[in-house]
């Protein structure tokens, strides 16, 4: 089970922010010896909040500089004593996304922001816009440190976001379909819009201890520890709301 979550976690490219991840190294190197392990309690006494830490251990998995067991790698250990020099970073970023740059037209001299998506969408299965627009600027940020310019990608932000503001297709029904003014043409266009909305997530059963069942839509990086706590709160909430009624 462990060895799975860790090639799964593994599959997902780096969307935190790049100077989150710098930042964690500069403390890394206040310190004076390495933590045998780096895990949850580390992330905490770096104060980092949990949705941050999550990502940035992710990251760190994904660029090999933490093993299966959040152990510190040899990688980590030079990029912590070298400084952060552009040839160190040079070869994480080179090892990090070989799956790509073996690509001769995703070259970063010849790369597109458009070719960027199709890969990341084809190569890691990023679909969601938001994580997309995140793991291309973490991707961006860490071959600009490694000296490696991309001079065919501007803007990411604006493109991706353009991309996700982009209106909801439609299903456009035959002439011989029901008219839209009645009920049955209402809920096809609704849950039309609905398909859009949620494409690339993964639904989700909630229990929280009533007879509803609840469910909630999340995407591939949602876990176990991420739905507990969603438990925890909602539950928190209802609980609260049961007391008021209850008092009045």
């Amino acid at each position: 089970m462990e060895q799975k979550e860790f090639r799964e976690t593994r599959r997902v490219p780096p969307y935190v922010s790049f100077v989150t991840l710098t930042n964690f190294v500069e403390k890394l190197r206040k310190l004076e010896s390495l933590p045998g392990k780096i895990d949850r309690s580390q992330h905490v006494a770096f104060k980092l909040s949990g949705s941050t830490a999550a990502q940035l251990h992710s990251a760190l998995i994904f660029i090999g500089l933490l093993d299966e067991q959040d152990r510190p790698t040899e990688k980590l250990r030079k990029l912590v004593s070298s400084e952060g020099t552009e040839a160190c970073w040079r070869t994480l970023f080179e090892e990090t996304y070989r799956d790509i740059l073996a690509r001769p037209d995703i070259s970063p001299d010849r790369a597109t922001l458009g070719q960027l998506e199709e890969e990341f969408r084809s190569v890691y299965g990023v679909r969601a816009a938001s994580v997309l627009e995140k793991c291309l600027t973490f991707y961006i940020r860490m071959a600009e440190e490694a000296g490696i310019s991309h001079p065919h990608v501007r803007a990411i932000r604006s493109v991706t976001r353009k991309t996700a503001q982009r209106p909801m297709r439609r299903t456009k029904w035959p002439s011989a379909a029901v008219p839209a003014t009645t009920p049955e043409a209402e809920t096809r266009e609704a849950t039309d819009r609905l398909e859009g909305r949620y494409q690339g997530l993964r639904e989700i059963p909630v229990a929280l201890g009533i007879d509803k069942t609840w469910y909630l839509w999340a995407d591939s990086e949602f876990g176990e520890e991420d739905l507990k706590a969603f438990q925890d709160i909602v539950g928190i909430i209802l609980s609260r709301q049961i007391m008021k009624r209850q008092t009045k």
